[in-house]
């Protein structure tokens, strides 16, 4: 199951913050062309789900989950800033 640390689920929902997602809505990881992407979504009940502050940050449905594994998402320092990076 993908561990999500603090630093990553605060960073999620400063980019729901930032996209002004509507209420209800998480970012959801999806495969794309053999990696993964992220898009906003409502969660369902089959999906695992993160949150932070009270509020739903993150979902991911069994697929994502298999396919991520043991990983972990936290965040690394860039040059442009803050970034999500699996680990």
């Amino acid at each position: 199951m993908l561990t999500v640390t603090e630093a990553a689920s605060a960073h999620l929902a400063g980019m729901l913050d930032n996209a002004d997602a509507p209420d209800g809505h998480a970012i959801r990881v999806v495969p794309s062309q053999g990696s993964i992407a992220l898009q906003l979504d409502t969660p369902n009940s089959e999906d695992q789900a993160v949150e932070h502050g009270g509020r739903t940050v993150l979902v991911l449905d069994n697929q994502v989950q298999q396919m991520l594994g043991e990983r972990t998402l936290d965040v690394d320092q860039t040059e442009n800033g803050p970034a999500l990076a699996l680990k």
